[in-house]
C-alpha cells in the first residue's frame, strides 16, 4: 500500500508539473514581440528570468527582455505587427509591453488593450513603426529617462546619453500615412511634423527645446552614422533662400 501510495504520489506531481510547464510555455508563446531580422556584430538579449543570451538572425524576443548591442554593432528588429527598430552601437532597449492581434487570431478579451511600450536606455534607434501605430497610435509610445515620445504612424530617430536625449523625425516611407511625434516630460512637450526637425532634452530636468531643422547639426549626421543600416532614410533637403 506504502509503494501504491508514493506512485500515485509521485504521478501527481509529475502531472502537476506539466500543467506548470505547459501552461509556462504557452505564457511565454503569448508573449512573442519580435524576430531578429538583421545584425551586423554582436548583440545580447536579457530575459526577465536574468538569462543572458547571444543573438542570432532569426531569434525571438519577448516581452521585458532587454536587447543590448555591442560597438561597432546594428541590429533590425521585426515586431509582428511589422514595427522595425534598428539599434546601432552600444544601445540598450527594454520592451516593456507589447500585445497584438493578427487579423486571423481568436479575439482576446484584452484586446482592446493592444498596445506597444518600449524604453530606450541608452544609445541610437531608429523607429518605423507598423500596425499597431496605425490601429491605436495612443497606444505606442517610446520612452526614455528624460522624456516620451507619443507617435501617429511615424519614421524616426533618437539619441539617449545619460539625461540627455535628441529625437528628430525622419520623412516617412509611406507617403500616405501621418508622421508626427510629440515629446513630452514633467517641465513640457513639443508636436514635432516635419521631416528632418528634432528636439533636445539636455537634462533631467529640462523641457524638450523648441522643434528646429536639425540637418545642419551634428546631431543629425552623428545619429545617422551610428546606425549602420541598409534600409534608405529620406532626409529633406534645407530650403535655398
Amino acid at each position: 500500500m506504502k509503494y501504491r501510495t508514493v506512485i500515485k504520489m509521485g504521478q501527481t506531481v509529475i502531472a502537476a508539473l506539466s500543467v506548470c510547464l505547459l501552461l509556462s510555455a504557452a505564457a511565454i508563446a503569448d508573449n512573442f514581440a519580435a524576430n531578429v531580422s538583421k545584425l551586423d556584430g554582436k548583440a545580447f538579449v536579457a530575459s526577465i528570468g536574468g538569462v543572458t543570451r547571444t543573438l542570432q538572425i532569426n531569434d525571438r524576443l519577448y516581452e521585458r527582455d532587454r536587447v543590448i548591442t555591442s560597438r561597432d554593432t546594428s541590429l533590425d528588429i521585426t515586431f509582428t505587427d511589422g514595427t522595425v527598430l534598428t539599434l546601432g552601437a552600444s544601445t540598450i532597449i527594454r520592451v516593456d509591453s507589447y500585445k497584438y492581434r493578427k487579423k486571423n487570431e481568436p479575439a482576446k478579451a484584452d484586446a482592446a488593450e493592444e498596445g506597444f511600450s518600449t524604453f530606450i536606455l541608452k544609445g541610437v534607434v531608429r523607429a518605423i513603426t507598423g500596425l499597431l501605430a496605425k490601429r491605436r497610435p495612443f497606444s505606442v509610445k517610446f520612452r526614455m529617462k528624460v522624456a516620451t515620445i507619443g507617435i501617429r504612424g511615424t519614421h524616426f530617430t533618437a539619441e539617449v546619453d545619460g539625461d540627455s536625449a535628441t529625437i528628430i523625425l525622419l520623412a516617412q516611407q509611406d507617403t500616405n500615412a501621418s508622421n508626427a511625434i510629440e515629446v513630452s516630460n514633467a517641465y513640457g512637450k513639443v508636436e514635432i511634423n516635419k521631416p528632418g526637425w528634432g528636439t533636445e532634452i539636455p537634462d533631467a530636468k529640462s523641457p524638450p527645446s523648441p522643434p528646429r531643422q536639425m540637418r545642419s547639426m551634428n546631431s543629425m549626421s552623428r545619429i545617422l552614422r551610428s546606425i549602420q543600416t541598409t534600409g534608405r532614410v529620406r532626409i529633406p533637403r534645407s530650403p535655398r533662400h
